[in-house]
């Protein structure tokens, strides 16, 4: 198992940080962003937490999809909240046909596509659907080089390079086993819906010691607790079931 590190667990931090974010951010965009003040209709939200270093700055990377259309919309925010400066800021990224007319025609074919900037056409405003992850800064800039990089290759193809595979990119890159697109699941709407059905919480046995906490594809993700038999326990970041590095409280 994989404990990236031996700190208490605070699960509910990540949501109450992100709404924070979200209110700080409300006083200067307001009028423009709904989803930082009162909206009529608050996104379905889960949280996972997979920070494992304490920083006076709290970065968030948030897999996120809209209405607005048959299909909708999926994209990415990323916010940072400064605890010292009381300062934060946020960036949203999606990709585009380059022209929206195209958008029939990429069934069969590869069009010139773009990143674009989500604040300034107001997909957050729209939000229906997030999943918030709490990152480390290395984590968070790792995962802002992958969304820019996608507007490299100036493509757009539906099921292979659209707006979905630019969000399970940078899902990928923060470390979740994104789920695979079905057909079930092709549209941005049902696979952030899909993708929010595999966070939880939960428990599960193993040999010798049981572990409590947050679950992505029913394996241990996020902040969670190993408690054995002899009734140690030990909290912590939980990622991957390889490796182990953890303290006894």
């Amino acid at each position: 198992m994989a404990l990236l590190r031996g700190r208490r667990a605070d699960r509910g931090r990540t949501r109450v940080g992100f709404k924070r974010l979200r209110t700080r951010l409300g006083a200067l965009v307001l009028s423009a962003l709904p989803l930082f003040g009162a909206s009529p209709s608050e996104p379905v939200s889960k949280t996972l937490d997979l920070s494992t270093v304490p920083t006076s700055k709290t970065y968030y990377v948030v897999l996120a999809s809209r209405g607005g259309s048959a299909t909708g919309h999926a994209f990415v925010v990323w916010g940072i909240e400064d605890r010292v400066r009381r300062r934060s800021t946020i960036q949203a990224l999606g990709l585009y046909p380059e022209n929206d007319t195209a958008q029939c025609s990429t069934v069969v074919r590869t069009v010139p596509g773009r990143v674009m900037d989500e604040l300034i056409n107001h997909s957050v405003q729209g939000i229906t659907q997030e999943l918030v992850v709490r990152v480390d800064e290395k984590d968070y800039e790792r995962s802002w080089k992958v969304g820019r990089a996608w507007d490299c290759r100036h493509e757009f193809s539906l099921l292979s390079r659209d707006c979905v595979e630019f969000l399970r990119a940078v899902g990928e890159s923060i470390g979740l086993a994104m789920p695979k697109r079905y057909v079930t699941r092709w549209t941005p709407q049902a696979y952030v819906k899909a993708l929010l059905a595999e966070v939880g919480e939960g428990t599960i046995a193993f040999d010798d010691v049981t572990y409590e906490g947050s679950l992505m594809n029913d394996q241990p993700m996020g902040q969670g607790a190993l408690i054995y038999s002899d009734g140690t326990r030990v909290e912590g970041t939980f990622q991957t079931l390889d490796h182990v590095w953890h303290r006894p409280l």
